[in-house]
């Protein structure tokens, strides 16, 4: 294997730059130990930046666990806390600005300060309320609006993609009569179905009805199925 040379960003510490540079790959054993060290350099850069999501973050997991509120969220060795967003960008509490690419998982695909939902937002606080604890005919128009876009009879709202899987879930177990359910090692679908070490997480609910298949792969999802 012909020797490559790792090269970090040119506005990284020289130190850091040094280190890299001096990593040559030769062949598998050291292409492996090459990798290993630019992981360990990228970190150490991480925490030199973000001190202060560092701060927050040993704060948080002293009420939060693992510091947050949903596992999702979180990467090793800490996650950059964000302060605020505007439009498509995000600017952490360390004040580096992101482009925004990930719009809340769709959720927030009009960015951080639509100036119509902002105005809408207003209006319902202003003239609605916040959660009436009651049906309202705004729900039933939402509702109205979405099937008739994505072809839908009805729909039910929830409150996250856990909740949306467990309606789901009981739903077909419902109809079908059947308590099994196929899933695919690496997935996830919630707090509580989780497949991402290759098995069913610890807390994963029904822990016996799960049967693992090998995504992208056909010929064992007939198998199994």
């Amino acid at each position: 294997m012909a020797p490559v040379a790792i090269t970090p960003p040119a506005d990284e510490p020289v130190g850091d730059i040094k280190k890299l540079q001096s990593i040559q790959q030769t062949d598998s054993h050291d292409s492996k130990a090459a990798i290993e060290h630019a992981l360990e350099a990228a970190k150490e850069r991480f925490v030199v930046r973000n001190p202060t999501s560092l701060k927050l973050h040993l704060e948080a997991e002293q009420s939060l666990p693992g510091g947050n509120t949903r596992s999702l969220l979180h990467n090793a060795p800490f996650p950059v806390f964000m302060q605020r967003g505007t439009g498509y960008m995000v600017i952490s509490e360390d004040g580096h600005e992101y482009v925004d690419l990930v719009g809340e998982l769709t959720a927030g695909l009009y960015g951080h300060s639509s100036p119509l939902i902002h105005a809408t937002l207003k209006s319902t606080l202003d003239n609605v309320g916040l959660s009436l604890g009651a049906t309202t005919r705004l729900e039933a128009q939402h509702a109205q609006l979405i099937c008739k876009r994505f072809s839908l009879g009805r729909i039910r709202f929830t409150n996250s993609g856990t909740e949306a899987n467990l309606h789901a879930i009981q739903a077909a177990r419902h109809y079908t009569g059947k308590r099994k359910v196929l899933v695919f090692t690496g997935g996830y679908h919630g707090a509580v179905f989780c497949f991402s070490s290759g098995k069913p997480a610890a807390n994963n609910v029904d822990m016996d009805d799960w049967i693992m298949a090998e995504y992208n792969n056909i010929e064992d999802a007939r198998e199994k199925i």
